[in-house]
Parts: structure tokens; C-alpha cells; sequence
């Protein structure tokens, strides 16, 4: 009977052993300290922010160090949505209780308007949330059929039209420049070459809904919706666009960020999903289904890279991690990523091989003594 008790063990031991490679990030910290960072940004000297909707951290010595710039339950305000960087001391907070920028990395933070005027309902304003902003005081933002501009840093806002066709509205709002622009409705998207004065008729080449779109100040965006089995590139500002399979599947790699690095140089990051806990097969008319589970090793999930190169995509896959979040490319060589939870990564050669990086909160944890187990006596016989 105990030969087959541990017989039975055995098989269900080999049955839930993860078949893969060792986890590049370690298990996750106990609550409240786990996070998972959707924004990742660093700059050439180290300085960099990692951030969820909860909290922000700062490093400026490449990861050694990191310090907590906001905690909204220390804070007591409402959670980030949004995140605007234009280099190692300034950016943007959308969220927090308001519509904030710092230029100091973080120390300080000036309250900016999140509102504009209507000129359709003068009752209401068009909210800034999205707003696209090409240096610490030019911003635009669009909404419905027309469109807002500052030039004092969201400090005030002044409203246009974008004299759009009957049935056409915009919902959001991408700047190269102090000059060209597009503004995104539902398959299609008008272009402004002169700062938003004028917005050109509707180019329709994107069939796809709900575009993600990320693009570099020479006039290069990769556009993909969810799941992004396709992908669209422009190299003119957004005059003509073309499609390209990316490869990946629809329903099995979902996309986690995407970040337009240069002309012809795009990346996506994901998770690719592989685990199959239990298959539901039905028996037929009347019959309950059957419910079987997989006899073999169970193999995890792991993170994937689609690197475009202007002609093709290149797949890396990362059996040691199991999904990437974000994903920031300082230069050709140097790059960081988020992935699974507290997981802070860095490459120094193109994204092959990655650092595992302590962040703030696994730093604290490390520092915190923990108590020794409690023995007790063994009785005397």
C-alpha cells in the first residue's frame, strides 16, 4: 500500500512540475508590496521610473537604488492612468487626484488645467487626459470634431474644429512636431502639417478599430489593435500607411506594449499563453460535457519580442520569463522591461539576454529581518 502511495505522489509530483527553464524573476512579495509596472522609462545616464497604477519609483543610479515618488495610499489621491515622459527629469501624470508635471524627476509637481473649452456645448469642456504633448509646453488633444492646443505648458487651453465629414469624430491625438500631427477616429485618421490650424480630409487605408499607434518625431508609427495580428507602418506622417502580418496569434499571445524605437524599428512585447488546465469536450445533444486534463508536464507561459527591422519581424522567446509589461528601448543595445511581478529587467545587448533588477519594494524586503520560526520543545517521553 505505501509502494503505491508513493507511486501515486510520484506521478502527480511529475504531473505539476513546471518543464521549463529557471525563472529569471524570483516569486512574488507578500501585500501589499507586489506591483506590476505597465510604464517603464529610463534615460542614457540611468535615471529611469518604473510605475503602476498605485505607485511611481525612481532610480537615478541604473537600478542600485530606487526611491518612492508616489504611493497614492500614502498619498491618499486616485490612481495613475497615464504616463507622458520627454526625458530623464520631466514628465506628466495623468491621474493622482489632477493633471500634473515635474521637471525635477519627480521632487515637485505643477498642477496643469485638464480641461478645455467646448466649442459645440459651451456648458461642458473636453477633458486632456490624452493629451499629446511634443515638449514641456506644446500639447494638443482632440475630441469628437474638434481639437485643443496649448502653448504655456496645459496651463490654458485654446479650442478648434477639425471640420470633419458628417459622422466622423476623433478620439485621440498624435504629435511629431511643433507641426505635423494626426488625429485618430475609428478607421480612419486626419493629418495637420501646420500645428493643428488646418487637419486635411480622412485618410481610410486602417481598417482596424481602436489602434494603438506609437511614433518617433521623424515621422515613423507603428499602429496594431488587440489582438495585433496585424500591424500598420508609415514612414511619411501618416500620408500612406502598409499592412504586415506580425505572426503573432490571435488568441494565444496576447500584447502587452509596443514601442516605435526608430525609422523601420518597432517592437512588441507579450505573453505567450501555453498553459491548457483543463479541455472541455462535448459528447453530444443532451449529454454533459467531459472535462479532461493534460497527462504530461505542465509548460508555463513565457514572454515573447517581435522586433520589426523595416522588412520582416524577428521573434525572440523567453522561456525564463513568463510576460513582459513594458518594454523601453534607450538605444540599439540598451534596454529595460517590466515583467511578471516586481520584475525590473536590463539588457546591454539588444534585448538576447536580461538582468533581473531589484526594485524598490524588493530592496525593502531584503532589508527587513524576518522572524525565526517558532520551535517548540519536543515532550519528554
Amino acid at each position: 500500500m505505501a509502494h503505491r502511495l508513493l507511486l501515486l505522489l510520484t506521478i502527480i509530483g511529475v504531473w505539476v512540475s513546471p518543464a521549463c527553464a529557471e525563472q529569471l524573476v524570483p516569486p512574488p512579495l507578500e501585500r501589499p508590496m507586489q506591483h506590476v509596472y505597465r510604464w517603464i522609462y529610463f534615460g542614457p545616464s540611468g535615471t529611469g521610473y518604473a510605475a503602476d497604477r498605485e505607485v511611481l519609483i525612481r532610480t537615478t543610479d541604473g537600478g542600485r537604488t530606487w526611491a518612492e515618488v508616489i504611493n497614492i495610499e500614502r498619498d491618499q489621491r486616485s490612481f495613475i492612468y497615464r504616463l507622458s515622459f520627454f526625458d530623464e527629469t520631466t514628465f506628466l501624470v495623468y491621474g493622482w487626484g489632477g493633471f500634473y508635471r515635474t521637471s525635477d524627476r519627480g521632487l515637485t509637481f505643477t498642477r496643469l488645467t485638464a480641461t478645455g473649452p467646448n466649442l459645440e456645448d459651451p456648458t461642458r469642456t473636453i477633458g486632456t487626459g490624452h493629451a499629446a504633448f511634443v515638449d514641456p509646453q506644446h500639447g494638443w488633444e482632440a475630441a469628437g470634431r474638434q481639437y485643443l492646443r496649448t502653448t504655456d505648458g496645459g496651463q490654458t487651453w485654446r479650442a478648434g474644429y477639425l471640420f470633419l465629414p458628417k459622422g466622423k469624430e476623433v478620439s485621440g491625438v498624435v504629435m511629431f512636431d511643433l507641426q505635423h500631427g494626426l488625429a485618430l477616429g475609428s478607421r480612419f485618421l486626419v493629418r495637420t502639417t501646420d500645428g493643428g490650424i488646418t487637419w486635411r480630409a480622412p485618410i481610410e487605408q486602417l481598417p482596424a478599430r481602436n489602434l494603438e499607434i506609437r511614433c518617433v518625431p521623424a515621422g515613423f508609427c507603428i499602429a496594431v489593435e488587440r489582438p495585433a495580428t496585424t500591424a500598420y507602418f508609415t514612414t511619411d506622417y501618416g500620408e500612406t500607411w502598409r499592412a504586415t502580418e506580425t505572426g503573432i496569434a490571435a488568441e494565444k499571445e496576447p500584447i502587452a506594449d509596443l514601442q516605435a524605437i526608430g525609422v523601420n524599428d518597432a517592437v512588441i512585447v507579450g505573453q505567450r499563453e501555453l498553459r491548457e488546465w483543463e479541455v472541455e469536450r462535448s459528447q453530444g445533444p443532451g449529454l454533459p460535457p467531459v472535462v479532461t486534463r493534460p497527462s504530461g508536464p505542465i509548460v508555463p507561459d513565457h514572454a515573447y519580442l517581435q522586433r520589426w527591422d523595416g522588412t520582416q519581424w524577428r521573434r525572440t522567446e523567453y522561456p525564463e520569463i513568463e510576460t513582459f509589461w513594458a518594454i523601453h528601448y534607450v538605444s540599439a543595445t540598451d534596454v529595460w522591461a517590466s515583467a511578471d511581478t516586481n520584475g525590473i529587467l536590463h539588457s546591454t545587448d539588444g534585448a538576447q539576454t536580461w538582468t533581473f533588477v531589484p526594485d524598490y519594494y524588493r530592496q525593502i524586503a531584503a532589508l527587513t529581518p524576518t522572524m525565526p520560526p517558532l520551535v517548540l520543545p519536543t515532550p519528554t517521553p
